[in-house]
């Protein structure tokens, strides 16, 4: 329903308006009013204003304060990621206990499915011997305590006495539990 409105030259107004690519108008004149006496309506527009200004300043703090946590997660599995591959070229069966969670899965290059004791078996056999080895090429994607981690083990080995050079791209999934991130799950296939 529109409304007609006498304007008074001299006065200021309280007038709503839109505006749409570039020209500015009006739906009718049903709120329009003298500036004196628009003190209610002031204040209703003072309060929506700083309504929507905190709530673009909370949703940057949010976003903020999630990239900060992020980024500390991220590098916080960088460094686990590092103990990791630390561990595995020492051969270091009792760090890497401390670095897979108890439900641990690891699916080799070959598609066999170990669990976390049968992988520490498999390290303290000393059958497989690192002399070097190095993640590359990272990529670490974190849902709150859940992160997925990608990326391409270069390693220098010997199996069984016979020597070896690996290349893998791997993806990996650790979980935050008690404050440290612990590897849950990993897929390795070999770089052809």
């Amino acid at each position: 329903m529109s409304e007609d409105f006498t304007f008074a030259s001299g006065e200021s107004y309280l007038l709503y308006a839109s505006e749409r690519d570039g020209v500015w108008s009006t739906n009718g004149c049903t709120r329009t009013k003298k500036l004196v006496g628009a003190e209610s309506e002031l204040e209703e527009l003072d309060n929506a204003i700083a309504q929507i200004r905190n709530s673009v300043f909370s949703a940057a703090r949010s976003t903020i304060g999630t990239q900060i946590r992020n980024t500390k997660n991220e590098q916080e599995l960088l460094k686990a990621n590092q103990e990791y591959d630390s561990a595995l070229v020492k051969g270091d069966a009792k760090g890497l206990d401390q670095i897979y969670a108890a439900e641990f899965i690891y699916t080799t290059p070959d598609g066999e499915v170990r669990d976390k004791s049968q992988q520490l078996a498999f390290t303290r056999s000393g059958d497989l011997k690192l002399e070097t080895g190095k993640s590359s090429d990272i990529r670490v994607l974190v849902y709150g305590k859940t992160a997925v981690m990608t990326g391409q083990f270069t390693a220098k080995r010997t199996f069984k006495g016979k020597p070896l050079d690996i290349r893998e791209r791997y993806t990996a999934v650790w979980v935050k539990k008690h404050g440290k991130w612990q590897l849950v799950a990993e897929q390795g296939n070999l770089i052809k």
